[in-house]
């Protein structure tokens, strides 16, 4: 029994790993620049205020400028278009100063809990929008520009990419389970045990 704790627990605390970079899933919404960001949510739900081109969606009132809001909501194939901003919940995210790989400009960043998206330029040469927060492996989400939008604390994200003329939801896919913690708790788990173990015998 005691030869099985203490491997146990060597196992556990040796394969604890840190856990990987963020994987996303970038999907265009929509292709155009003429958005304006009223909000997401903390589960990827979000918001764009299309009071400029009202008249394009009908229940708006047919004219410009008129308060209209379309919104996105998760597992759902159409957007929901209304006269007064959804009820949500917002977790936007603020302007920040991530760190980066030498030789990256930023542009426009915007980071929440840990997560982080932003906009730049690297090496003079490479246009594109990121996520972190690894400065050197950084994840290159679309090749061109940052115009605006937000991160939620579960570092789903959605911005305009004026270069491209796109509306960008980036779908955070990483799982929230704590593995390396998990691992933790068995080892010391074990360890445990083992003492409780040895006290017994003597």
């Amino acid at each position: 029994m005691k030869n099985i704790l203490v491997a146990l627990a060597i196992l556990a605390l040796t394969t604890a790993v840190p856990t990987l970079a963020d994987t996303y899933t970038a999907t265009v919404v929509a292709h155009t620049q003429d958005e304006n960001f009223y909000g997401i949510d903390a589960i990827g739900d979000f918001t764009i205020n299309v009071s400029n081109n009202a008249s394009l969606f009908a229940g708006c009132g047919g004219i410009d400028f008129r308060p209209c809001y379309e919104t996105f909501y998760r597992n759902q194939p159409s957007p929901v278009i209304t006269i007064v901003p959804p009820p949500l919940v917002l977790d936007n995210g603020s302007p920040c100063t991530p760190g980066v790989a030498p030789g990256m400009e930023i542009f426009n960043a915007v980071c929440n809990s840990g997560h982080e998206i932003y906009g730049g330029l690297f090496n003079s040469a490479t246009m594109g929008v990121w996520t972190g927060p690894d400065p050197i492996a950084d994840l290159l989400l679309s090749p061109g520009s940052f115009d605006g939008g937000f991160i939620n604390s579960k570092g789903d994200a959605v911005f305009i990419d004026g270069h491209d003329d796109e509306l960008i939801f980036a779908d955070d896919l990483t799982s929230d389970t704590p593995e390396p913690n998990s691992f933790v708790l068995l080892g010391t788990g074990c360890l445990s045990m083992l003492g409780v173990f040895r006290l017994k015998r003597k």
